[in-house]
């Protein structure tokens, strides 16, 4: 059994979308590793089709996770602001707000059960819980489980990740 508490996760840039009506559509600028995901929610929020996002990416450093799915709340508020303003909408969240609404990673519990012969690992059989609290995090779940058998070359492998949504009245 392995235990990991909660970590409070600080990227040093935070958050930032700028969406800008264009005459085919809207370009979207964004601190994002998933350019499509971008152009995804962009167009899901609008009701448009994908062509009609033109997602751009400047530079950018890793941030743990944090520009894969995050920016996405930014850009959807902003997409549909810039929409119904039209005109340019730039939306940059303070560090304080950026910690409050997106800067947490979750507490997981894993159960694991290995099988060695002759000093290797054979297999490993694991249940991963997470108490993600009101929301499950794509980011945290994903890499739990990807990443959920280590550095270690495991012949059979089978992974049960349960996600405890836990209500609090």
């Amino acid at each position: 059994r392995f235990e990991m508490g909660a970590q409070y996760h600080f990227h040093m840039e935070t958050q930032v979308a700028i969406v800008t009506p264009v005459e085919d559509g809207f370009d979207v600028a964004t601190a994002s590793q998933d350019l499509k995901s971008v152009q995804y929610i962009a167009a899901l929020a609008l009701g448009l089709p994908a062509h009609a996002i033109n997602p751009t990416i400047r530079r950018l450093g890793g941030s743990y996770g944090a520009k894969i799915v995050l920016p996405n709340h930014l850009v959807a508020a902003a997409a549909v602001a810039a929409n119904k303003l039209h005109r340019p909408v730039r939306l940059w969240l303070p560090l304080e707000d950026n910690m409050r609404m997106l800067g947490k990673r979750n507490q997981y519990l894993f159960d694991y059960r290995l099988g060695i012969t002759g000093g290797k690992i054979q297999s490993l059989v694991a249940n991963l819980y997470c108490d993600g609290g009101w929301s499950m995090s794509d980011v945290d779940s994903y890499f739990a489980a990807f990443f959920g058998v280590g550095s270690y070359k495991v012949y059979f492998f089978s992974l049960r990740l349960s996600l405890e949504l836990l209500v609090c009245s």
